[in-house]
């Protein structure tokens, strides 16, 4: 499994059929696994540190977490 966030590795993982997830989905994976309490303050760190995610990623990230405004509100 290739952790790639650049659209260039993607393609080219894609290309030779190799299995890839992003940062935000290693993040998503820990907290289901128990280790992370919540990716949103750390999805903040990493957006200060520079990586740049658009609002719609970061809103699916978050509500694959189960952390979206929508899923907060019910619970």
């Amino acid at each position: 499994m290739l952790i790639l966030d650049d659209q260039l590795g993607r393609r080219i993982a894609k290309l030779y059929q190799l299995r890839y997830t992003g940062t935000l989905g290693v993040l998503i994976k820990a907290k289901q696994a128990g280790y992370l309490d919540a990716i949103a303050p750390i999805i903040a760190q990493l957006q200060q540190q520079g990586l740049w995610l658009t609002e719609t990623v970061i809103h699916s990230a978050l509500t694959l977490a189960g952390e979206s405004k929508k899923n907060n509100a019910n619970t």
